[in-house]
């Protein structure tokens, strides 16, 4: 029953960036609290994992405001395209 909670920090890892996308299982979860608690690497991960997490979402709520090419850059951009045909 122990070695069975007992993780490896890439498994506790893979749980970490799963736990954004669904929730975790039962027994994933006790796996994961298990093995932050032993592990300070891991801990610092998932703090900053939620980090990323918490500022990509700011970053994605943020309506751009007037983003536009300069019109150099869009010639530069365009000039490459037709280059590489």
């Amino acid at each position: 029953m122990i070695t069975t909670l007992k993780i490896s920090c890439k498994k506790a890892t893979g749980l970490i960036d799963k736990r954004q996308l669904v929730s975790l299982t039962v027994s994933e979860t006790i796996q994961l609290r298990i093995h932050t608690t032993i592990c300070s690497i891991c801990r610092r991960y998932e703090k900053q994992s939620a980090w990323i997490e918490q500022a990509v979402k700011h970053l994605q709520e943020q309506k751009p405001k007037d983003l536009k090419l300069s019109e150099t850059a869009r010639n530069t951009i365009l000039e490459k395209i037709i280059e590489k045909k």
